[in-house]
């Protein structure tokens, strides 16, 4: 898996472009939380990194959007569907 070789990496290497790489990778396996943890992380350690600040802002609207989704979908009723001929 790419998230391993990732993990590795930053063991090695912790600059903030391997970060980036990390959440860009969770954010394409539709991961949208955990890419969001990573990037509010690189945004408390450095709040001018603009980048992070955008990609975070997109992220929130995504989870924003699904979850508003997921509610609304759990609002719908379900039609109950009675026959028209009576059935003997």
């Amino acid at each position: 898996s790419s998230i391993f070789y990732i993990d590795k990496l930053i063991s090695t290497d912790s600059s903030r472009s391997v970060y980036h790489l990390k959440s860009d990778v969770l954010n394409e396996r539709g991961w949208f939380n955990s890419s969001y943890a990573i990037l509010e992380k690189l945004i408390r350690t450095d709040s001018t990194d603009s980048i992070a600040i955008q990609k975070a802002g997109i992220l929130a609207r995504k989870i924003a959007y699904l979850r508003r989704l997921k509610e609304e979908e759990e609002e719908i009723p379900i039609p109950e569907i009675k026959p028209k001929k009576l059935i003997e």
